[in-house]
């Protein structure tokens, strides 16, 4: 399974979009689902749902779950910018014995600013994007210490899906040796 992290706006979604497109073996899995339906439960205010330790337990469940139903990669869009709750994640889900790699997508400020104020699907999240920019940059340090980056910053979406599509299919030959 491939988590395809970033900042907020950077291109994730779109990746994924492409991925799919591209491979009938990929299938994905958005974890806002799962925020999306803790919403609707839990009644407490909070700033972000990742906060909640049963939106990571869920998250982790749902990724083994999946993983157990379907053959090939499985491919999670998520902004991850908290340590301690994306460690807790990729740990749950190594403890179910599940090979998973941690993708970083990257661009410099200006040019992640321009996609977020760009952006004509997501209109009303380009606020909130440009807020979390700061948050983004606080977790580069350490997510390099424990996921692959790669900086989209000079290509256009389907030369990211490109390096990605590569990158993914060099991992499953060498899996299979």
């Amino acid at each position: 399974m491939w988590w395809i992290n970033g900042p907020f706006g950077v291109g994730k979604t779109t990746l994924v979009e492409r991925l799919l497109e591209r491979d009938r073996s990929l299938w994905s899995f958005d974890p806002e689902r799962v925020g999306d339906f803790l919403r609707g439960v839990i009644h407490e205010r909070v700033r972000d749902y990742q906060s909640w330790r049963a939106w990571r337990a869920l998250t982790v469940e749902t990724v083994i779950q999946l993983m157990e139903l379907h053959d090939g990669d499985l491919v999670c869009p998520m902004s991850l910018l908290h340590e301690a709750w994306t460690r807790e994640i990729l740990v749950g889900v190594s403890l179910a014995d599940l090979r998973q790699r941690h993708l970083v997508l990257h661009a410099d400020r200006p040019e992640l600013e321009r996609r977020i104020r760009a952006d004509v699907v997501e209109t009303d999240a380009a606020r909130w994007r440009l807020a979390s920019v700061e948050r983004y940059e606080a977790a580069r340090s350490w997510l390099e210490t424990i996921a692959e980056v790669l900086d989209t910053t000079a290509l256009s979406p389907d030369e990211v899906a490109d390096r990605v599509s590569t990158h993914m299919r060099a991992d499953r030959e060498r899996g299979a040796r």
